[in-house]
């Protein structure tokens, strides 16, 4: 018996030596454990403008820092009016603050999250102004952050999408979304008729100050059919125009919210470009109204001005005051009863005509921009011409006997106008074509402009 007990004990002390040589202890091992309490917080249907205030929960019995809450009703709620609270004192109202608030739709199931710092939190649910016939509220806290999760939370925002047909002429106009806790919003349309598409932001939900504004071609699948536009604004609202001449039997309108997503910058040019050009009238290869953001591009002409004697100003385009003005091309031909050359001057005016004259039709260089703001004019009587700022060109022009064959003969603006136009800022100031106070016996003239109008920029 002896024995064995001497046998057993050292077993016993060879095992001990073997666990400690491994690291091996008896010391327990402990880890964290992430609980999560879900729950329904209420059923009860909730009259006009009826609010529920669920009870503030303590966060220093388990430990939340994360809450999510969901509703669906029958009814929308008042704007943003789901959010969830937080406070360091139940009985001070000065310490409550909003962590994350959002607008319900009609039927649609809405989810509020966010991050708990405080050491209450509480949901609180504002109904809009029609009954609710059904309604329910659930909320979910946890003693664990999806903080380390990359997934987004993209969201549709059901009040600034829609499938309903629009009548030529007719608008959309979408409801007030919040962007709090989104980064950027992603707008996407198709139609068989054109549309314009504007994308409207507000700090207060009804002074719409930020607008980004883009057209679109019946049909298209292109980049006019998708923009994506940061979020500058704690509220977005999208409205589609019906530019065609019937209402549309095709109309898809789709804006989500995207939590991290980049415009660069706040958006794009109107064939989805970035906007990187000093001056959005010109591209690097010239003038190019399809790459600015707003600008559109025009030409007028006219033939058979007839000079007065001893002419200043036969033909001239002004600025006007909504848009600057790129004057980009020019060109000037004459006849006259005997063979013979002018000297001809463009020059610059700041301040503009009194008298008589005619306005020369305008032609869009694309179908979808709209009438030109600024109109090339000709004068068959002088007028009392602006005050001279400056010569642009000088040119002897040579104006040939009616009915003699000719190619290619006259005036044409230098070709360093396409890089670097003339610009009209205003109705004050003007581009003329002046005969120098010479008379052309029998003088007939044939003028032709080519300007691109955009937005007003400072040097």
């Amino acid at each position: 018996m002896f024995k064995r007990f001497i046998l057993l004990t050292a077993l016993l002390l060879a095992s001990s030596h073997l666990f400690a040589d491994t690291g091996f202890n008896a010391t327990s091992n402990t880890r964290p454990i992430f609980r999560k309490y879900g729950s329904i917080v209420t059923t009860a249907n909730l009259g006009v403008s009826g609010v529920f205030t669920g009870p503030w929960i303590d966060t220093n019995g388990e430990g939340t820092i994360f809450v999510q809450a969901a509703a669906f009703s029958t009814q929308a709620s008042a704007l943003v009016g789901f959010e969830l609270d937080e406070t360091d004192d139940t009985t001070d109202s000065n310490f409550t603050r909003i962590i994350n608030n959002v607008s319900v739709s009609t039927s649609v199931l809405t989810y509020v999250t966010g991050s708990v710092r405080g050491r209450y939190w509480r949901v609180k649910y504002t109904n809009g102004v029609i009954a609710q016939t059904s309604f329910k509220l659930t909320q979910t806290n946890s003693n664990n952050s999806p903080v380390q999760s990359v997934n987004q939370a993209v969201l549709l925002s059901p009040g600034n999408s829609s499938t309903a047909q629009l009548a030529a002429g007719a608008t959309f106009t979408g409801l007030d979304d919040t962007t709090l806790g989104v980064g950027a919003l992603q707008v996407n349309v198709f139609a068989d008729q054109n549309l314009t598409v504007a994308v409207q932001q507000s700090a207060d939900g009804s002074t719409w100050i930020v607008q980004d504004t883009w057209t679109y071609t019946s049909g298209s699948g292109g980049t006019d059919a998708s923009r994506t536009i940061q979020a500058t604004g704690s509220y977005i609202r999208v409205l589609v125009t019906n530019n065609g001449g019937s209402t549309t039997t095709t109309f898809q309108l789709q804006t989500v919210l995207a939590p991290i997503i980049e415009a660069l910058p706040r958006a794009l040019t109107q064939l989805g470009s970035l906007k990187v050009a000093e001056n959005e009238g010109l591209s690097p290869a010239g003038v190019s109204a399809s790459n600015a953001t707003g600008a559109t591009s025009y030409r007028a002409a006219t033939i058979g001005i007839t000079s007065a004697a001893s002419a200043t100003d036969v033909s001239a385009i002004c600025g006007n005051s909504t848009n600057m003005i790129l004057v980009y091309g020019l060109k000037v031909s004459c006849t006259q009863t005997v063979a013979g050359n002018i000297s001809m001057q463009v020059v610059r005016r700041n301040t503009g005509y009194t008298g008589a004259w005619s306005t020369m039709t305008s032609t869009a260089d694309d179908s979808q921009y709209a009438v030109a703001k600024s109109s090339a004019i000709f004068f068959t009587a002088n007028p009392t011409v602006g005050t001279l700022s400056g010569l642009v060109d000088s040119y002897v022009l040579s104006c040939l006997a009616p009915a003699t064959a000719v190619s290619d003969v006259g005036y044409s603006s230098p070709p360093d106008w396409l890089m670097k136009p003339i610009v009209l800022r205003g109705t004050a100031q003007c581009l003329a074509v002046n005969l120098n106070a010479v008379t052309v016996t029998g003088g007939s003239f044939d003028a032709t402009f080519d300007w691109i109008e955009t937005k007003t920029l400072t040097p």
